[in-house]
């Protein structure tokens, strides 16, 4: 009895770790791009990542000195990529503020980061931007952060907001 016993687990062993490695193998791979927030000084280059789709994006602004920054990052940015639950609806992308060379515009055009956060109103580290493709504000930025106990919230509520503005002028520019 032994004997077969082990000879059975002995045979089955090798096929399910050979079954469990296919699965996860077969599971769509993600880039490092997918889990990891992409700092971006070159704003038109993110429409041209994204030129045959129609995401929101995220234009986060951080400063290297702001631990809410930090905070945000860990709490709720990191996590909200490694779900996979915004891939198809939002491009995040980070924006330093203490940044010493030019931005590239929206419009391809060179501006200082000053400029940018004159542009946005930006005052404080840390700011959510919801853009379109053109840098057009679809939602009212999230500014700040202290906990992730109502950002989640508000967060979805921006997302869907924007989204619903950028399918409107979508629908409204093919018409």
């Amino acid at each position: 009895m032994k004997k077969t016993l082990k000879l059975i687990l002995l045979i089955l062993t090798p096929f399910l770790f050979g079954l469990f490695s296919h699965v996860a193998l077969s599971q769509s791979p993600r880039t490092v791009e997918q889990y990891e927030i992409i700092e971006s000084t070159n704003l038109s280059q993110i429409i041209e990542d994204n030129q045959n789709q129609s995401k929101v994006i995220i234009l986060y602004v951080s400063s290297p000195f702001c631990p809410y920054c930090k905070k945000l990052e860990a709490e709720i940015l990191k996590p909200m990529l490694r779900s996979g639950d915004y891939l198809e609806t939002v491009t995040l992308r980070k924006f330093v503020i203490d940044s010493k060379q030019p931005i590239i515009g929206f419009d391809g055009q060179s501006q200082s980061p000053k400029s940018l956060m004159d542009q946005y109103q930006v005052k404080v580290t840390p700011t959510l931007l919801f853009l379109d493709k053109n840098g057009k504000q679809l939602s009212d930025a999230i500014v700040g952060y202290s906990n992730d106990e109502f950002f989640w919230y508000y967060l979805d509520m921006a997302i869907k907001k924007s989204n619903q503005r950028l399918k409107k002028s979508v629908v409204g520019s093919t018409l």
